[in-house]
């Protein structure tokens, strides 16, 4: 039992080694993976941290009350391009033979600092400088689907549609070049996203659970570059 349980975890760690070697670059807006729990009863929980090329995310959820649950997600990329994002939710969830159907509604808010660099020899030179905070609500739909009795497998899709209030603070660029980004300077802009995920969760020891979550992320009428995203994101889940 210990040698199939050392053998998951090293494929898991395996996972996340490739990820991080696959990925070069950060959009300005990055995508989460949001909490897909699947709740049957009053006084379940959740709590999950997964890892992506975009930074770590973590949620965790809570149903007080037979269809009716809350969550928090949370999200973190420090660094030259550092992104922090807090959303708190609610809504409620319909158990169904093997599957459960839930509808969450919820607000959040995330701060940007986004800074690129073009190394020249030993100097380096700033070629643009982008920062803003940005307010959302959204409604985040999903299904969960249990493979059996046992609890090993779950799988399912989510869809999550936002709408945001980007305030951009400003947007500068290399010191001797007049290009650059001053319509965003002290400017507000709304945007839509969609995002469309499939997630799987696969039990590892009792109560734990590896995750995936792979889809992509739309972002409409942004200003920025960022109107189209890949999510490729692996973790942990405790069930609770």
């Amino acid at each position: 039992m210990k040698t199939i349980l050392y053998n998951k975890i090293f494929k898991l760690s395996f996972a996340l080694i490739l990820l991080f070697g696959l990925s070069c670059c950060q959009p300005v807006k990055v995508s989460q993976s949001y909490c897909t729990p699947h709740f049957t009863k009053g006084n379940q929980f959740e709590g999950g941290a997964n890892i992506g090329a975009s930074g770590f995310n973590g949620y965790v959820t809570y149903t007080p009350l037979k269809y009716f649950a809350l969550q928090v997600n949370g999200f973190s990329y420090p660094g030259n391009f550092y992104t922090y994002t807090l959303e708190g939710a609610a809504g409620f969830y319909l158990p169904y033979k093997k599957y459960v159907f839930a509808i969450n509604g919820g607000y959040g808010k995330l701060d940007c600092d986004w800074e690129l660099r073009d190394f020249r020899g030993y100097s380096g030179y700033t070629l643009n400088h982008l920062s803003y905070y940005s307010e959302n609500t959204f409604i985040h739909a999903y299904y969960s689907h249990k493979k059996d009795s046992t609890n090993k497998f779950y799988n399912g899709f989510s869809f999550k549609f936002s709408n945001s209030f980007d305030h951009y603070r400003y947007g500068s660029a290399l010191a001797n070049s007049s290009s650059g980004f001053p319509h965003l300077n002290n400017r507000t802009y709304f945007t839509q996203s969609y995002e469309f995920t499939y997630f799987q969760k696969k039990r590892l020891a009792n109560k734990l659970y590896c995750s995936l979550n792979a889809g992509f992320r739309y972002t409409d009428n942004s200003p920025d570059t960022d109107v189209f995203g890949l999510i490729l994101r692996f973790g942990l889940v405790l069930k609770l």
